[in-house]
């Protein structure tokens, strides 16, 4: 398969795994008592579904680690992270504070992951 699927794969993975545990933690914190929070946490679905993303997201970044090189992967990673997660946080949990500030962000991130890439 070609390495940019297993990238965005890896890219999505990630984020996805924080999504499902932002709604796990908001689902915790509306339905339960501190006395069995750690409980309810490890246990709900929307916390088990985000590990099973994180460990895809883990296997798949140590496997695109032995294949290219760290300077070049690790900013591109990170830097498609924030804007994807950026995108995500707006879709999903509706958060628009900033939104100009957000954006510039983003298309510099964007501009710098192209710079990276054409090195």
């Amino acid at each position: 398969m070609n390495p940019v699927v297993w990238f965005f794969i890896a890219i999505s993975s990630s984020v996805a795994s924080s999504i499902f545990w932002k709604y796990s933690a908001r689902e915790i914190l509306k339905f339960s008592s501190n006395a069995n929070l750690l409980h309810k946490q490890v246990t709900s679905l929307w916390y088990i579904v985000g590990w099973f993303f994180y460990l895809l997201a883990t296997f798949l970044w140590i496997y695109l680690l032995g294949k290219y090189d760290f300077s070049k992967i690790y900013p591109i990673f990170v830097g498609s992270c924030i804007v994807l997660s950026l995108i995500t946080g707006l879709i999903f949990f509706k958060e628009n504070t900033g939104m100009l500030y957000k954006t510039i962000g983003a298309v510099l991130i964007i501009c710098g992951i192209t710079f990276i890439t054409k090195s």
